[in-house]
């Protein structure tokens, strides 16, 4: 069964981000595909969580983030998340 903290939500630059945040250990941030949003990742957060830290994103205009979707923010949303999380 999964355990997972649930969702979280960062604001920046006028836009809400869905993020989830599970497990313990060493971090990976996993990120969606075109379409899809951070629930394509349950499988393997299910199997992971226990040695890892696993970050998922819904991407600008994805899953419950808000937004218009584009590769420049797409990137930029990605390291805001890190800073936020004190991922290096």
């Amino acid at each position: 069964m999964l355990m997972c903290t649930g969702d979280r939500y960062l604001q920046r630059d006028g836009v809400r981000l869905r993020y989830r945040d599970d497990g313990t250990g060493p971090a990976i941030v996993m990120i969606h595909g075109w379409t899809l949003d951070l629930e394509m990742w349950d499988p393997q957060v299910e199997r992971l969580a226990g040695s890892l830290r696993l970050v998922r994103l819904d991407r600008r205009g994805h899953g419950l983030s808000t937004g218009t979707p584009g590769l420049g923010w797409a990137v930029a949303d990605l390291a805001a998340l890190c800073r936020h999380l004190g991922l290096t």
